[in-house]
């Protein structure tokens, strides 16, 4: 939430608050202003600010999901087209772009607000309810996950703003980032008590598996790097064998797989569907070769690239990136590596690639942008148990985990020294290469504490560029009460 003093700005907010979407596709997001009286007042208004939610959780991840999960990493570049960004270069400062942590909070304002609302609602089927709940505590715990991870320090806030008069619309500081993580936890457990089944029914909406991939993932980052050590390692371990025992999981053939398909497939655990009418999105506009740039290409580059209308080759993959892909392939081809580094011959007479890994799909002559934005998947759950079990000294089962992966991309069994420690080196690159632009490169730089020393813009830069990031000036000038992220 954008923290605001001018009551015109608060009211404009507040007004804001009361839409949502009004239809049951997640794919249609027409919109309405009502009051809070008379918008919760039945089970279909509930269902309806629920897909509201969704949109929100969907319309952030498509833009920020790669920003804060990528951009900071050593596997992408700014290209010949521009000079680049801050973020990129890591010369992060409070006026860079992504400082504002105003859309996180705008969700958490419609999580709060369904929690708080629905209370008297009735459903037919409590049940039914009970899920909806679950899923909401679950989207507020993976949201202040995402903002503990990116800015530390935040404020906590659970009630719903209803008035601009109402008392304490203002935080009165960030509350710190143990606090944070107490609430994440708390979230996930309600989220965990409340889910009416196991099942993974629908990919689109978060389930039970989905709210224990979270847990795995919170555990696992207050073990390594908020000092919970073995004890939170354990339920890191607990919870993520919940999500890789699930029925209604299975990794897919080959890796292609999970990626040329327009529907979610039994890889993903919670994936946010794009239907065709919606098109656009991050990756097309920034990682594919131009509309104009596409007709002069041959014929056989052509044939292999597709054409994604909106697109501009803004960024692309860097040789430090294919270099670990290289290496982690121990003299065989990964699969995996002609999806990051598809080579095409540019006008000029150079070798040029894109990062492919994402392609739409096929309309008349050219492509429409309708990947699902993919949360988890359990590729990244095999990886993530690797890790926790190698955390744990479990180092021979968490080199099971590894091969499952290594395998499927046609690289072979891992077969480096068994220390821990180089263990822990091949569970990251393997991270790195299966899971590069699912925004989750960053976080495991950090989680594994490398980032200073894998990431060349970082490098010797303890000192002058923190991990967090800095709040916005715009934020903190509209609240004076909210202190700036040390360092800045």
């Amino acid at each position: 939430m954008r923290i605001m003093k001018n009551n015109y700005i608060i009211i404009t907010l507040v007004l804001a608050m009361f839409t949502f979407s009004c239809d049951d596709d997640l794919n249609i997001a027409p919109q309405s202003v009502v009051t809070v009286t008379s918008f919760f007042s039945s089970e279909d208004d509930v269902r309806s600010a629920r897909n509201g939610m969704y949109v929100q959780l969907r319309d952030i991840m498509e833009s920020d999901q790669y920003l804060y999960g990528d951009e900071r990493a050593e596997n992408t570049e700014q290209t010949d087209l521009g000079t680049g960004n801050d973020v990129n270069r890591n010369t992060i400062d409070p006026t860079t772009g992504g400082t504002d942590w105003g859309a996180f909070y705008s969700l958490l304002k419609d999580v709060n607000l369904l929690l708080i609302k629905s209370e008297d609602v009735d459903f037919r089927d409590q049940s039914q309810k009970n899920d909806i709940l679950a899923e909401a505590y679950f989207i507020r715990a993976w949201t202040y996950f995402m903002l503990v991870r990116v800015w530390g320090d935040a404020p906590i806030i659970l009630l719903p703003i209803e008035s601009p008069d109402q008392p304490d619309l203002l935080p009165e500081r960030r509350d710190p980032v143990s606090a944070v993580y107490d609430q994440i936890k708390m979230d996930i457990e309600t989220s965990l008590s409340l889910f009416s089944s196991d099942e993974i029914t629908d990919r689109s909406y978060a389930s039970k598996v989905a709210a224990n991939m979270l847990k795995a993932y919170v555990y696992v980052t207050t073990a390594k790097v908020e000092g919970g050590g073995a004890t939170d390692l354990g339920t890191a371990q607990a919870a993520i064998n919940q999500v890789v025992s699930s029925t209604d999981l299975a990794l897919q053939p080959t890796f292609l797989d999970v990626f040329r398909s327009t529907q979610a497939t039994s890889e993903d655990i919670f994936t946010l569907f794009k239907s065709l009418d919606e098109g656009g999105g991050f990756f097309a506009s920034r990682y594919n070769v131009s509309d104009s740039f596409w007709a002069s290409l041959s014929d056989a580059d052509k044939a292999v690239i597709p054409f994604i209308t909106g697109s501009v080759r803004f960024y692309t993959t860097t040789q430090v990136f294919r270099d670990q892909i290289v290496a982690n392939a121990n003299g065989n081809i990964d699969v995996r590596e002609k999806v990051y580094f598809l080579e095409y011959s540019d006008p000029s007479g150079e070798t040029r690639h894109i990062m492919n890994k994402y392609q739409g799909e096929t309309v008349g002559t050219s492509n429409q942008w309708t990947d699902d934005v993919k949360i988890y998947r359990l590729a990244d759950a095999i990886l993530l148990k690797a890790e926790i079990e190698n955390a744990l000294g479990n180092t021979a089962e968490a080199i099971v985990q590894l091969n499952l992966i290594r395998n499927r991309a046609g690289i072979g069994d891992y077969s480096g020294a068994v220390d821990q420690s180089d263990v822990d080196e091949a569970i990251l690159n393997e991270r790195g290469v299966e899971l590069a632009f699912e925004g989750k490169r960053w976080f495991d730089l950090v989680r594994f504490g490398k980032a200073y020393e894998l990431v060349p813009s970082l490098i010797g830069r303890e000192s002058e560029q923190p991990i967090l990031w800095p709040v916005s000036l715009g934020t903190i000038s509209l609240n004076p009460n909210l202190e700036q992220t040390p360092g800045y």
